[in-house]
């Protein structure tokens, strides 16, 4: 039983970070997936290139066990940006949300980007 108990807890705490895509408006170019490295990330200034809103990602922790750090947590939105094609990403900000009962509540920290496409 100790053995078992063990495996899930270790499961659990590598439970990483996850991501998901909404999409928002249309692309004006068709979007192809593409290496990860190449989507451009954007903090304060907005690029200077035309561009449309298509989507927003969110990365979210799997676990209250998992302490994902911001480059995680950025490597993961980017991850999906490249999935789906967007050829940037602009970070729209962070939350943490609480989960389980009071006496052993965790938190469960994610951040959202809106996926861009240069016209």
């Amino acid at each position: 039983l100790l053995v078992i108990l063990v495996a899930v807890v270790l499961s659990l705490a590598s439970g990483g970070v996850s991501s998901s895509y909404t999409p928002l408006n249309p692309a004006p170019r068709p979007m192809a997936p593409r290496a990860a490295q190449t989507v451009e990330v954007f903090t304060t200034a907005l690029p200077s290139r035309p561009y449309v809103e298509v989507g927003l990602i969110e990365a979210s922790e799997d676990s209250v066990l998992t302490e994902a750090d911001m480059p995680q947590m950025i490597q993961e939105l980017r991850k999906m940006a490249a999935q789906v094609g967007c050829d940037g990403i602009v970070l729209t900000g962070g939350s943490a949300r609480v989960v389980g009962p009071t006496y052993s509540a965790g938190t469960l920290k994610s951040n959202t980007a809106t996926c861009i496409v240069y016209r």
